[in-house]
């Protein structure tokens, strides 16, 4: 049985998107190869792949969403909005009952956290 998964999402220049990350948002680089990195903050993680900045990598980044299931979205918002973090949008209630927060990556990958 697995134990968690981690997807792996796509950046075009690696050192901008971790320091996005630990800057920002106050991830952890766990790990670090040349092309490849894993942040992590709390139960959360994320690797990212280098991809060229080619049209097909920014299509992908910016058509596909992420979600992170948190357990108290507010006190997360406030970690953020303590960075000066520049939000999609506000913690909201979604018509299926669930409450969000949409933030983007340097590459415009989309991450959607869910309580």
């Amino acid at each position: 049985m697995p134990i968690n998964s981690v997807l792996q999402l796509p950046c075009s220049d690696p050192e901008r998107t971790k320091k996005f990350f630990v800057d920002q948002l106050g991830f952890e680089c766990k790990k670090d190869y040349t092309d490849v990195f894993v942040v992590a903050k709390d139960s959360i993680e994320l690797s990212y792949w280098k991809v060229s900045p080619s049209e097909d990598a920014v299509l992908l980044a910016r058509n596909a969403d992420y979600f992170v299931r948190v357990n108290n979205l507010t006190a997360l918002m406030q970690e953020f909005e303590a960075s000066d973090l520049d939000f999609e949008a506000k913690v909201e209630r979604q018509p299926w009952g669930g409450v969000e927060l949409h933030i983007s990556d340097p590459d415009g990958n989309r991450i959607r956290f869910v309580e």
